[in-house]
């Protein structure tokens, strides 16, 4: 029944979607509970029931879990057995390269498990339970943090990372960057 408005300044809005939205119409709570559930494992599957309602900050009801389930399979990644849309296909190569991740980004908000994406020094990443703070993701984990600062003309960007990097992630840092 509300939505993020436009900003004030550095303050967050809310608005009646009544108000706000052409063309809003009610939706079950339920429905829309099934359909949120599609739409993160659409986005950011395979998961667990646990995670799922983690994401949400919600317990599911049994008999929405179940209307869920019905369009569910189980599979198995890296060795964790998840839920997923029926159907979902899966890249066979592992993911690979070096990447600059910017505050708030999805990747690092909705992948789960959060243990497995962000294997070293989670605090650095939700420090005192801000962020997702800017990561390093190199062959699709976290392995670092970064930031920026302008200097006239020029961006700096100083990346930290949570081990030491080869060469060849270091030159695929120094593209990523420019």
């Amino acid at each position: 029944r509300l939505c993020h408005g436009p900003p004030r300044c550095r303050n967050v809005t809310f608005v009646r979607c009544d108000r706000w939205v052409p063309g809003w119409r009610e939706v079950d709570p339920r429905e829309a509970a099934v359909e949120a559930c599609r739409r993160h494992l659409a986005a950011y599957g395979p998961t667990r029931r646990d995670e799922l309602e983690h994401w949400l900050s919600q317990t599911l009801p049994d008999d929405v879990f179940a209307e869920l389930a019905a369009e569910l399979e189980e599979v198995e990644v890296e060795g964790h057995r998840s839920l997923a849309l029926a159907g979902t296909t899966f890249p066979d190569a592992a993911p690979g390269g070096v990447r600059l991740l910017g505050h708030y980004d999805v990747y690092v908000i909705g992948c789960t498990p959060r243990d497995r994406l962000i294997p070293l020094q989670r605090e650095r990443i939700f420090q005192r339970g801000a962020g997702p703070n800017p990561a390093l993701l190199v062959d699709g984990a976290v392995a670092g943090t970064w930031a920026r600062k302008r200097r006239g003309r020029r961006t700096e960007i100083r990346v930290e990372p949570f081990r030491k990097l080869t060469a060849t992630q270091r030159r695929e840092l120094a593209a990523e960057a420019a």
